[in-house]
């Protein structure tokens, strides 16, 4: 039956025995030319796509001995159209058994099969084909691309042509293998469609980038039709993007890595058989998609997947094109970022590439090196690894970044060694006593030929050498403390040029420069910063910042910096040298005052301390403020530099407590006796009286503290108790300005109800006339309120316990009342005028008299309501005012309150 489809090739025209095939067009889907080509005109039975037609015909052809075989080849040879008959009958699956065997078939006709085959197919077999046939496909896509790459007769004038439908073809098929195929292990199949589409470029390359050349060979004679160039790139296009788009729909649906990725296009790029004009432009239409797709990635992610890449492993190209993105995201990562990647603890420094991004990442990163810049750069101790000689780097594919290292290590080597000897400059010893533990550590990476020192030594002179700059800065903060109190102290010192003298700035100047030696004994370096300034002042400021804690330090410093500010070549205007004005701080501030306060911390602390001078001491400080109080006696403390605890402290506070309140109860107690004296008090008051008597005076001030008894009496406890307040009002109460008051009240009324009707009817008498006696009666209520049971109540033979209970009476009155002192003063100075208003009642005594008897004899009570129309309601709101009057003849009536008044002034004749 195959001849006979042989003998119908010939009898229907499709083909001529031993002749070429002429041209068919093959690119529809469906229709009379699709058939046509396969040489199936007018075989109606076979163009039905019968199955069970081409299982019979497959099983039959595997029934096939070697010399039927033989028998259709040679057939095949006579007949060119039987083998694309013959592709058309047999089962798909089988077909590309057929396609790899022993067929006159070319390389076009063999990819326009397939793609015709797999056209007339739903998807789902295509898919089922593809996936099971995979491996078969490979072999006959490699025979495609060795069969276009023999040469074609020189006289074919369709090469052109063939091309076009190979490379056509070939793109088709590549899609619906994309389009299945949706995993990387079907890289290489890939592959051989994109190496099938290539060979038939390569057939007319010399054309395709050549227009026309008098040079070409006798071997470019074969074509006369001319390929369209712009066909040939634009296939090229197309199957990069069909390229381009399986990978992205591998790394969505697959989570391509981006190495695989590269694995995977590296297969893809490479194109050696071609002309390098066409290897441009295949790989930069391949490769465009990529470097979209690359730029969104992050470039942390970048730099990682890219590092899994081994080095050497990438096709140039690839590798160019992977040079400029990974530039750019070395230098947009941060230094933190490359540190992290380190730490993720997947051995990147082991990967060659991830080396070679560092070499990149430092050279574009350090370029003004210095001392300051190697600390703020946090990568340096994985340079420093990967770098044990800097001049074996090449080895690890550093070689930008080797003369960047090499600098670093001279600049740390160099900085060692100033440590070491303590030539480096005070600034820079800060500096390196700031990083810590990072500086010996990073010190411990220098190779042996650049440093020979071990972290252990090196660990140990920063130790000393922090010790060298702790005594500088504890001197130097010192002195610019007690400069900013001397500029507050003395203004003009600040203009004076005393401030440029002291001032000094040790950043420039070396360690060993401005501290030498060795600890002395107080565990601190002799420091030669200040050694042109007089040791006088030296010493005063080290130990100011301690002193200046004490109040009463800082009252010495003013009070001699008042005198030497008036006194001195410090006072304005003076003109004098640095020296001069030195010296008179010296003199004048600095040696007097530390006598001073030298002086009182060993008084002090001995308890040896007048009474004269402790009282101006506690002037200076609060002596309700234990708390302060002990803060100055522990500055006393540190100053002595005596060895021991604290007891004494204790002590001290306590003895002075006992001398606040023998000074206050003898304060209390003068005051205490002079109230006795007013009130002319008959009673006991020798225990007030013998105090005073022993500590009032020249000699109590010069006692000492260590003389007063630790313990208070119980007058004294009474004493203290005394507000200051209380004890004003008491002194108001017994000055000689209010004396005269004092026995006025006490003789001229009885009692606090005479004094306050006195009061009451000089205010109804005068409230009219004058504001000013109103004030005056309502100051006098208020001191007879305050000081009644001392005017009117104690008794002449009350002694000193009776007076302090009577004395607390008053206090009582006086915390309800305001300004009892200066109301008791203003009465005093208005004595006259209150002496005057009492006079004036006995004038009034015929008038009341009269007017009582002209009441009881001719007057007439009205009791009950006196207005007449008056409703129930309004009734109930009656006072007592409408319900009552006086009547008398030839006289007005008399309301209530005139009788109220009346009374008022009968009641305090009679008291009279």
């Amino acid at each position: 039956w195959i001849s006979v489809i042989a003998l119908l090739h010939f009898f229907l025209g499709s083909s001529k025995p031993f002749c070429p095939i002429q041209y068919i067009e093959w690119n529809v889907i469906r229709g009379p030319s699709v058939f046509a080509w396969f040489g199936l005109s007018e075989m109606d039975p076979l163009t039905k796509e019968d199955e069970d037609l081409r299982m019979r015909c497959t099983r039959w052809l595997e029934r096939f001995s070697d010399d039927e075989c033989n028998n259709v080849q040679d057939l095949f040879q006579a007949d060119l159209m039987l083998p694309r008959t013959m592709a058309w009958m047999l089962q798909l699956e089988r077909l590309p058994e057929f396609l790899e065997g022993r067929h006159p078939l070319t390389s076009e006709d063999t990819l326009i099969v397939l793609v015709l085959r797999l056209n007339r197919c739903s998807d789902v077999v295509v898919q089922r084909f593809i996936l099971k046939c995979a491996k078969k496909l490979e072999e006959v896509l490699k025979q495609v691309a060795e069969r276009a790459s023999e040469s074609r007769p020189k006289g074919d004038r369709n090469l052109a042509k063939i091309v076009a439908d190979g490379t056509v073809a070939g793109r088709m098929l590549l899609g619906h293998i994309a389009n299945v195929c949706h995993k990387e292990e079907f890289c290489l199949l890939m592959r051989c469609a994109v190496d099938a589409i290539l060979a038939h470029v390569r057939l007319l390359e010399p054309d395709v980038m050549d227009s026309g050349s008098s040079e070409r060979g006798p071997d470019h004679c074969r074509s006369t039709a001319k390929p369209d160039r712009s066909v040939v790139l634009t296939q090229f296009h197309l199957t990069a993007s069909l390229v381009a788009s399986w990978i992205r729909r591998l790394k969505c649906e697959r989570e391509l890595s981006l190495c695989t990725e590269l694995q995977i296009l590296n297969q893809l790029v490479a194109c050696d058989e071609l002309s390098k004009d066409l290897q441009r432009i295949w790989q930069r239409a391949i490769l465009s998609h990529m470097e979209r797709d690359l730029c969104k990635i992050s470039d942390r992610e970048y730099v990682t997947c890219l590092a899994e890449v081994k080095d050497d492993s990438l096709c140039l190209p690839l590798e160019r094109c992977l040079k400029a993105r990974t530039k750019d995201a070395v230098q947009r990562l941060s230094e933190v970022t490359i540190q992290q990647i380190i730490s993720s603890g997947r051995n990147y420094l082991q990967k060659d590439r991830f080396v070679h991004m560092l070499d990149t990442f430092l050279a574009t990163r350090q370029r003004d090196l210095n001392l300051r810049s190697l600390f703020s750069f946090c990568l340096w101790k994985v340079y420093f690894h990967l770098y044990d000689n800097p001049l074996d780097g090449d080895r690890y594919g550093i070689v930008q970044s080797r003369a960047i290292v090499q600098k670093a290590f001279d600049i740390l080597a160099n900085t060692v060694d100033a440590v070491l000897k303590g030539s480096i400059a005070v600034d820079d010893l800060k500096f390196v006593l700031a990083q810590g533990c990072a500086f010996p550590s990073l010190a411990g990476l220098l190779p042996e030929s650049v440093c020979q020192h071990n972290v252990v030594s090196i660990k140990r002179v920063l130790i000393e050498r922090a010790d060298q700059l702790k005594s500088l800065e504890e001197e130097q903060e010192a002195m610019n403390c007690f400069l900013m109190f001397l500029k507050s102290l003395l203004p003009h010192v600040a203009t004076s040029g005393i401030e440029s003298f002291l001032e000094k700035n040790p950043s420039c100047h070396r360690i060993n420069d401005v501290v030498v030696g060795v600890r002395g004994s107080e565990g601190k370096f002799t420091v030669l910063l200040y050694k042109d300034v007089p040791s006088d002042l030296r010493d005063f400021s080290k130990n100011f910042s301690v002193w200046q804690e004490s109040a009463v330090f800082l009252n010495l410093c003013y009070e001699c910096g008042g005198q030497l500010r008036d006194q001195s070549l410090l006072s304005e205007g003076r003109q004098c040298t640095e020296k001069e004005l030195v010296r008179e701080v010296v003199v004048g501030l600095c040696q007097p005052v530390t006598f001073k306060w030298l002086r009182v911390c060993t008084l002090t602390r001995n308890a040896s301390i007048t009474l004269g001078d402790l009282r101006r001491i506690l002037e200076v400080i609060d002596i309700c403020n234990d708390q302060q109080l002990r803060k100055e006696l522990l500055v006393i403390h540190r100053e002595t530099k005596r060895k021991g605890k604290e007891d004494w402290i204790d002590e001290r506070i306590k003895q002075i407590h006992c001398f606040l309140a023998l000074k206050r109860g003898l304060e209390v107690g003068q005051v205490i006796l002079s109230v006795r004296a007013v009130l002319n008090l008959l009673g006991d008051f020798g225990g007030v009286a013998q105090m005073c008597d022993n500590f009032v005076g020249k000699e109590f001030l010069h006692m000492q503290l260590n003389s007063i008894p630790l313990q208070t009496t119980d007058v004294v406890r009474s004493l203290v108790q005394v507000s200051e307040r209380q004890l004003q009002c008491l002194k108001a109460f017994c000055s000689g300005e209010t004396k005269d008051l004092i026995y006025w009240l006490q003789t001229d009324f009885k009692g606090l109800s005479n004094l306050r009707t006195f009061v009451e009817v000089s205010l109804n008498k005068v409230a009219k006339e004058s504001s000013f006696y109103t004030e005056v009666l309502d100051n006098l209520n208020s001191v007879a309120t305050a000081f009644a049971p001392l005017l009117f109540t104690i008794d002449k033979s009350a002694g000193f316990g009776e007076l302090m209970a009577f004395c607390k009476t008053v206090f009582e009155h006086l915390a309800t009342l305001d300004n009892v002192e200066k109301k008791l003063i203003s009465c005093a100075q208005s004595l006259d005028d209150l002496k005057l208003a009492l006079n004036s009642l006995g004038d009034s005594k015929a008038i009341c008299f009269k007017k009582l008897e002209l009441i009881t004899s001719e007057g007439t009570f009205h009791v009950g309501c006196l207005s007449t129309g008056i409703s129930p309601i309004d009734a109930q709101r009656l006072s007592i005012e409408d319900v009552m009057k006086l009547e008398m003849p030839h006289q007005p009536c008399c309301s209530l309150s005139d009788l109220l008044e009346l009374q008022s002034q009968l009641i305090l004749m009679s008291g009279r």
